[in-house]
């Protein structure tokens, strides 16, 4: 007969573990190892089936414990590819996939974040409006190919002559955004500046069916100090509409009034 010792080191590991892993108290397991003890003699009754000697009770309870351990190792598992698998959806919004930047929505939310913090600790937060100059132009003479490796080109060139604190973002189509924080209008101008040459001095390489490219861009710029309560979208479209103002000028930045 199996005996179900509520003292032996094998029992105590099974209810322990029970109790962990499925809040299932001491008296509730030994019942459970109980009714598993008297269905093994059920079955075995039922079909007149000679199973040999019971297993002992330790073994009985080391192989309870193990596929409770096993049980626990798959939820794990499955629990980590949850896990692994929201944070690639989670990377995938929050990232523009051609350039590698910030998305739109991305963007914005961190906008509003940085704008709430600066207003709280009293500091000035810029944004640099960008739009790639005659982008259509390109699209239409080489290809849809040199346009978004243009853009690409572009994106580099932001993340490579901005602060890491900074936040580049892909607006839409040909347009980006540069968050400034901690960054006032003199600032953001020189930032804006040195954009310009990089982008002038530096073409974007010839590819598969296109000649080598010479990038341009407009600029427009505005600021929001602690005492401004604009909010992120309010703060966009001041730097969208001097961007505007800038395009009548090559190699301008135009700041918001």
């Amino acid at each position: 007969a199996i005996e179900v010792g509520a003292s032996s080191p094998a029992m105590r590991r099974f209810t322990q573990r029970v109790r962990t892993w499925f809040g299932i108290d001491a008296s509730h397991a030994n019942a459970m190892a109980l009714d598993a003890a008297g269905a093994v003699r059920a079955v075995s009754s039922l079909f007149s089936i000679n199973t040999g000697a019971l297993p002992a009770t330790e073994r009985l309870l080391a192989t309870a414990e193990e596929r409770l351990v096993a049980h626990q190792l798959d939820q794990d598992r499955q629990t980590d590819q949850l896990q692994t698998a929201n944070a690639d959806l989670e990377a995938q919004v929050r990232t523009d996939p051609l350039t590698g930047v910030y998305s739109r929505r991305a963007l914005e939310q961190t906008l509003a974040v940085r704008l709430e913090a600066a207003r709280a600790t009293g500091r000035t937060v810029s944004v640099l409006f960008i739009d790639a100059n005659k982008f259509k132009q390109v699209n239409d003479t080489h290809g849809h190919l040199a346009g978004d490796a243009l853009l690409k080109h572009i994106a580099t060139l932001l993340k490579t002559n901005t602060r890491e604190e900074s936040v580049v973002g892909r607006y839409g189509g040909d347009e980006f955004v540069i968050v400034l924080p901690n960054c006032d209008a003199d600032d953001a101008r020189l930032v804006g500046d040195r954009i310009l040459d990089a982008i002038q001095t530096s073409p974007c390489p010839a590819g598969n069916g296109w000649p080598m490219l010479q990038p341009s861009v407009s600029i427009g710029l505005a600021t929001a100090p602690p005492s401004d309560e604009c909010d992120a979208s309010e703060l966009l479209d001041r730097a969208d509409a001097s961007m505007y103002d800038a395009k009548s000028v090559a190699g301008r930045i135009d700041r918001a009034a």
